[in-house]
């Protein structure tokens, strides 16, 4: 575990490149439509969390990213160097941003239009720069993973960014990691990882057993499951004219947290703390990657390094349970 202020959130290297991370990521994911009250509101949580030492802060593909890279532009005017900011593409998000007909698989297209793409994320962000871009490989098509890397690579080359994620599906395996490989290069790779999906730590543990690799844990509060959200959504999203609750169905998707209690023992953690210490517990983790939380539930996530570290023995514990 790697040791960190608790007024500060810590940092840990991404491998193969000279960026550092923050062990919180944001993912930031305002609406496509919105108030100015609500972007301001949106800056300055960025601002907030940047004073709490986050650095990192992750954009997904599509239209909708426009807004988040303004927002970002908006939050930090000036030149940071410490600043990651991720970017997400795939050849669906190429398309939806150039035309109405699906992306051309051919490699040249591919690294025309990746470029193309890139460029103008840089010009919404400036003066903040694109400093890892997260790939998600087309598994419906005949893409080879070999010749996305090949143009990932070339494009890093020229400087587009400083280093690329491969996005894992929750079904990956050990071999389908190895193949997307480049040679020499540590692996840098992102996915759905938490105290209630462990399905990817086999293989990422197979992997960091053979060589260096960099990890961005997505989603480790279990889609709102372990900070509270998802069951405060539930209720309020509620209509006056809708029936009862489905009392199976909530005791389906609950007890999974239930089983996790004893990351909360004693009352020395809240359990989303516990949930963020069990993804940063592993030292192959760079970052464990949240949604921008309400500002109300900041300090919370922020604090997670004033809290006792998850220890081994939990994080055997969260590993036995069944998934």
């Amino acid at each position: 575990m790697v040791e960190g202020s608790t007024d500060r959130v810590s940092r840990r290297p991404i491998p193969g490149t000279r960026l550092i991370s923050s062990t919180i990521a944001f993912a930031v994911e305002p609406p496509s439509l919105a108030t100015p009250v609500a972007d301001q509101r949106t800056v300055a949580l960025l601002q907030r969390a940047r004073s709490r030492g986050v650095t990192t802060f992750m954009v997904a593909g599509g239209r909708r990213s426009r807004r988040a890279e303004r927002l970002l532009s908006l939050a930090f005017p000036s030149e940071d160097p410490e600043l990651v900011i991720a970017v997400g593409r795939s050849v669906a998000v190429l398309a939806e941003e150039g035309s109405d007909s699906p992306a051309d698989t051919a490699t040249g297209d591919l690294e025309d239009r990746l470029r193309s793409s890139l460029r103008e994320s840089g010009e919404r962000l400036a003066p903040l720069k694109v400093g890892l871009l997260e790939w998600e490989s087309d598994r419906s098509s005949n893409r080879s993973g070999p010749a996305d890397s090949e143009v990932l690579e070339r494009l890093r080359a020229e400087g587009a960014f400083e280093g690329w994620l491969l996005s894992l599906p929750t079904d990956a395996s050990y071999a389908a990691i190895d193949r997307s490989r480049v040679a020499d290069r540590p692996s840098l790779l992102s996915g759905a990882f938490s105290a209630l999906e462990t399905g990817l730590f086999a293989p990422l543990r197979e992997t960091f057993a053979q060589a260096p690799l960099g990890f961005f844990a997505k989603d480790p509060l279990g889609t709102g499951r372990l900070d509270g959200s998802r069951f405060a959504r539930s209720l309020s999203d509620r209509r006056p004219d809708a029936g009862p609750l489905d009392v199976r169905e909530l005791q389906r998707e609950f007890d999974p947290v239930l089983r996790l209690g004893f990351l909360t023992e004693g009352r020395r953690r809240t359990l989303a703390q516990g949930a963020i210490g069990f993804v940063l517990h592993w030292p192959w983790v760079c970052a464990a990657v949240v949604p921008l939380p309400a500002p109300e539930r900041l300090d919370e996530l922020l604090s997670h390094e004033g809290a006792p570290p998850v220890s081994d023995d939990e994080a055997d514990r969260v590993l036995a349970l069944p998934t």
